[in-house]
C-alpha cells in the first residue's frame, strides 16, 4: 500500500515504480507513438516518456509524494520526414524524497540531453501532450486535427519554441505559408538557437 503514511517517501516512490512496470502491477510497456493520456495509458498499458511521466506524477501526488514533470528542451530526439525536422522535448518525472531531488525516467537510454532537466508546470505538460497529438495527426495526414491540436497546445503554453516550430510545420504542410512563416519566426524569437525552427525556416525560405 503506497499510500500508507508509515512508509517512507523513498520506499513509497520505489513501490509506485514497481507497481507501474511489474507484470503483477500495471505492466506498462514503452511505445513511442501514439502519445496517450493517463486514461488511455491505463487502458492500453502503453506509455512513452510523456505519458509515463503524467501517470507517475498523478499517482505519486495521490500517494502523498511531491512530484512534478520536468523537461530537457535540448534533448537530441528528432525525426526528419520529407525534408522537415520534427524536434521533441524529452520529459521525465521529478520527485522530492527527504528534501532531495530525484528523477524517474522511462526512456533515459533512448535520449541524449546536454543539461539537467528543469521543472515544468502542469499546463506545459498538457501542452506537450497536445503538441505530440498534433505531430502524430500530421504524420497520419490529418491536417485539420493537427491544426486543432497545435492551437490547443499554444493556448496552454505560448512560450515554447518547440511548439511554435511544430506549428510552423503544420501550417506549411497545409499551404498556409504566411502563418507558417510567423510561427517559425516566433519560435526563433523565443529561442534563437532552436535547431528545428532554424532548419525548417531555412528550408521554408529556400522553397519560396
Amino acid at each position: 500500500d503506497v499510500v500508507n503514511s508509515r512508509i517512507g517517501d523513498a520506499n513509497r516512490a520505489q513501490a509506485l515504480i514497481d507497481f507501474m512496470i511489474a507484470d503483477e502491477g500495471l505492466a506498462l510497456r514503452y511505445q513511442e507513438q501514439p502519445t496517450l493520456g493517463i486514461a488511455g495509458s491505463f487502458a492500453q498499458r502503453r506509455v512513452n516518456c510523456l505519458s509515463f511521466t503524467m501517470m507517475f506524477v498523478a499517482m505519486a501526488r495521490a500517494s502523498g509524494l511531491k512530484a512534478f514533470a520536468q523537461a530537457s528542451d535540448n534533448a537530441l530526439s528528432m525525426r526528419m520526414l520529407d525534408g522537415t525536422l520534427f524536434r521533441a522535448t524529452h520529459v521525465n518525472a521529478g520527485v522530492l524524497i527527504d528534501g532531495e531531488h530525484h528523477s524517474v525516467d522511462v526512456g533515459w537510454r533512448g535520449v541524449a540531453a546536454g543539461r539537467e532537466p528543469r521543472r515544468i508546470s502542469d499546463a506545459r505538460t498538457v501542452a506537450l501532450l497536445r503538441n505530440n497529438h498534433a505531430v502524430e495527426h500530421l504524420l497520419q495526414g490529418d491536417h485539420g486535427a493537427a491544426a486543432g491540436a497545435i492551437e490547443a497546445a499554444l493556448a496552454l503554453d505560448g512560450s515554447s519554441a518547440t511548439i511554435w516550430s511544430n506549428a510552423g510545420v503544420i501550417h506549411s504542410r497545409a499551404g498556409r505559408r504566411d502563418e507558417a512563416e510567423r510561427a517559425y519566426l516566433r519560435a526563433v524569437t523565443l529561442q534563437r538557437d532552436h535547431i528545428g525552427a532554424l532548419s525548417n525556416l531555412v528550408g521554408f525560405f529556400r522553397a519560396s
